[in-house]
């Protein structure tokens, strides 16, 4: 028996030989249960430099570095426990096994809802989601719409194995472990959000949730161009009444609301090229002063939108709970996404630019799908374009997937979550920032056994 042989045995003894399989590709899968388990493999692979991998929220997304053969990959979904509900302080505490399904089901019946990321699914991982820092339909305040925004506190395995509590959890004696984000010292749940599994291993998070408003009502306000709606943005996020706002453009609109290929066309046909959805929430009084609040700014929220009572129910139910999402998802073989933060003054010049590049690539236009979502009352706003293909390897898929990052990065748009060989691209602008990750990185885990290959190696 060879040294990675016995070190499987000793993982098999951990958790049972039925929660260890072998894949095609030579590796191992290991599903533990509890933290004490995680615990135990990462003290085991350390001790004997044994490589790990974990999966993020986005993975299926990119192209990623290869996982080295003779590894084990850690999978969570067996850690499905929802751990306290606080309703008073409305907070949870979850391991990474639950999902939005789980999870918004599981609130409902307290009267509260977790807060939905944008275009992803309801069967993703909600610590996964907000550990990667996704960035949010809505938030429990209108400063706060990103994943690690919601996050009250953290429990994180070191590669050493050592347990690190993060905020008012690493507080010796705290009744309430989860209330206030901060410990003694420096925010340490910041160092751990996007770093894609290459600093330790989230096991438990508090995160923030909210009410479930009294009423809500859907808005579908139709635009020709970027300019029209970028305007009607600005006025939307001054005056703060919102609690969804999205920006469809036609064809992932189409792909959202039609249910086989023959309705999917008809919409194209009939869907405007951009598609303000706005959601109001609160008691209906509330509902009726914004509504008010929204005209005396100039903005017609006339639905105008054929079938709009059909399309606004569906929303309904999608910002509660992202089921539709996975047939856009599921278009054709392959999704990618190339995703980016800007200011809603730099969008149709940047949308003139990547077209440029989508077209000199001959990808198809009318496949192209594209959503976006003002942040923090306007002050930016997050894009995400949707390119497909039918093949894994299609090779100008690739091609345009990487022009089109490198313009962003050189055009000054934000990607905080660089993934594969975006990262070579993000941090070549910034030797300084890839220095420090480094160093960072040596310090956690000098054995390189976290997701190596992944964003924060010595190699790249």
């Amino acid at each position: 028996m060879n040294l990675v042989e016995n070190i499987i045995g000793m993982i098999a003894d951990i958790v049972g030989d039925d929660r260890l399989v072998k894949n095609r590709d030579d590796n191992y899968i290991v599903s533990p249960e509890n933290t004490e388990e995680v615990q135990k493999i990462i003290q085991l692979a350390n001790q004997h430099k044994l490589q790990l991998f974990t999966s993020t929220c986005d993975d299926n997304f990119h192209w990623l570095h290869n996982i080295t053969s003779g590894g084990v990959i850690i999978d969570f979904s067996k850690m499905k426990n929802i751990l306290n509900i606080d309703r008073i302080s409305r907070a949870v505490t979850i391991e990474p096994g639950i999902t939005f399904i789980d999870l918004q089901n599981e609130l409902k019946k307290h009267g509260l809802r977790a807060m939905n990321p944008i275009g992803l699914s309801a069967e993703t991982s909600v610590l996964n989601c907000y550990v990667e820092r996704a960035p949010l339909l809505s938030a429990p305040k209108p400063l706060l719409a990103n994943g690690w925004q919601c996050i009250l506190t953290m429990e994180v395995i070191l590669p050493n194995g050592e347990i690190l509590k993060t905020g008012a959890s690493s507080l010796i004696g705290t009744k309430k472990p989860y209330y206030w984000p901060f410990g003694g010292g420096p925010d340490l749940s910041r160092l751990f959000t996007a770093s894609q599994g290459t600093l330790g291993v989230v096991t438990k998070v508090t995160i923030k949730v909210k009410a479930i408003p009294e009423s809500r009502k859907i808005f579908l306000l139709p635009y020709n161009n970027i300019e029209e709606f970028v305007s009607i943005i600005y006025k939307i996020q001054r005056i703060e009444i919102r609690e969804e706002c999205l920006v469809a453009n036609r064809f992932n609109l189409s792909l959202l609301l039609g249910d086989d290929s023959l309705e999917l066309g008809r919409l194209k046909d009939e869907l405007p090229e951009w598609t303000l959805i706005l959601c109001l929430a609160g008691p209906e009084e509330k509902i009726k002063y914004q509504e008010l609040d929204l005209r005396d700014t100039g903005i017609d929220i006339k639905n105008q939108l054929l079938n709009a009572e059909t399309i606004t129910n569906i929303f309904l139910d999608e910002f509660l709970l992202p089921k539709r999402i996975s047939k856009l998802l599921k278009y054709k073989a392959v999704c990618r996404k190339v995703s980016f933060y800007t200011t809603l003054d730099k969008i149709s010049d940047l949308n003139n630019n990547m077209l440029n590049i989508i077209r000199k690539n001959n990808y198809p236009e009318n496949e192209l799908g594209i959503f976006i979502t003002p942040i923090e009352l306007g002050r930016s706003c997050f894009v995400e374009y949707y390119i497909f293909a039918n093949n894994y390897d299609d090779k100008n898929l690739k091609k345009l997937y990487l022009e089109l990052y490198e313009l962003l990065v050189n055009f000054g748009a934000n990607i905080d979550r660089p993934y594969g060989n975006i990262a070579n691209i993000v941090y070549s602008k910034n030797p300084v920032l890839l220095n420090f990750l480094k160093l960072v990185k040596d310090q956690l885990d000098p054995n390189n056994i976290m997701n190596p290959g992944r964003l924060l190696t010595r190699g790249d």
